[in-house]
């Protein structure tokens, strides 16, 4: 478990009493740690550790999965971490049988696959466990009961694809690593510190077409840039990241960015795919190199917590 001395009161006093006594239960099986982030850097900036307690699993020195501890649903007893550790230790299919776990998932799974069933026996359950083995680096959760769709935002209306093994594997392999980052907190270090050329786009949430165009172009040009998009309906990122570019108050506006050589340019044009990609090319060519403005080298000044995260559901519906 990783912590911060800020969050040290919280610690000791809610979860550190938990996280011991979960440890002492499952004795011999998995070895349990606590981890000063502001002792051990290199590791808070390996794993990108947020300002609260988190619990990350590790398999042969390999960071597999995390936990972060959820205070305002309560789920911080030792149960519930052992709960947690031996399902991250069996592979196969969890179920999910209440509302509050559902909802626990959402806010705490970063990537994962939901299976919505008749029911939690028979051939599609033994299908999706079957797929599940084919991507041991994803958790697979399944659940047949009323309402859980609404949780996880999924129209039951949709298109069903064909539910055998081989093609939920293969729809998982094509969907699994996001086309874009919505920007959080979380994953600020990684975006502002990753070497590729990036576009940003700044939205509200309510934009909805906007949004839509800016994931088929990322679709299009993938492994070329790395594409994140902020919601400038949070008032602290529309701040910090004018701040940082002159650009996001006058969302939506889309911005490309050269780390490594400190360029930037804003898109100027209908916002369409076609558009978008042009854009893009010229951007990674340097066509545009003399209308290009030097980037800011200004760090952006992240807030102390968020509950924002990013999501990405891979949901199958039978």
């Amino acid at each position: 478990m990783f912590y911060a001395p800020s969050c040290y009161r919280f610690l000791i006093w809610r979860q550190g009493p938990d996280f011991a006594a979960a440890a002492k239960l499952l004795k011999g099986t998995p070895v349990f740690a606590r981890v000063d982030a502001s002792v051990e850097r290199e590791l808070k900036m390996k794993y990108h550790i947020p300002p609260y307690p988190t619990m990350h699993f590790f398999v042969d020195g390999v960071k597999k999965y995390h936990y972060s501890f959820d205070i305002v649903m309560k789920l911080v007893t030792s149960d519930a971490i052992m709960d947690w550790v031996k399902r991250k230790m069996t592979i196969g299919i969890y179920n999910i049988t209440t509302i509050p776990e559902a909802m626990h998932i959402r806010g705490t799974e970063s990537v994962f696959v939901l299976g919505i069933l008749d029911s939690l026996e028979g051939s599609d359950s033994e299908e999706l466990a079957a797929a599940s083995k084919l991507h041991s680096d994803i958790n697979f959760y399944q659940s047949d009961i009323a309402y859980v769709e609404l949780v996880f935002f999924v129209n039951l209306q949709i298109k069903h694809g064909e539910f055998t093994r081989t093609a939920i594997a293969d729809y998982i392999s094509k969907r699994k690593d996001p086309p874009v980052i919505t920007f959080t907190y979380k994953v600020a270090a990684s975006i502002f510190e990753n070497p590729m050329k990036q576009l940003w786009l700044y939205t509200s949430k309510n934009c909805s077409q906007v949004l839509c165009t800016f994931e088929v172009a990322a679709r299009a040009l993938v492994g070329k840039f790395l594409f994140v998009q902020v919601y400038v309906d949070n008032e602290n990122w529309r701040k910090q990241h004018a701040y940082k570019f002159n650009d996001a108050k006058d969302a939506p506006i889309i911005v490309a960015y050269d780390r490594c050589n400190r360029m930037k340019d804003k898109f100027n044009g209908e916002l369409a795919v076609d558009n978008i990609k042009s854009f893009a090319e010229d951007f990674l060519k340097y066509e545009l190199l003399g209308q290009l403005d030097p980037a800011s080298e200004t760090v952006v000044k992240l807030p102390s917590y968020s509950n924002t995260s990013h999501q990405l559901q891979l949901t199958y519906v039978n």
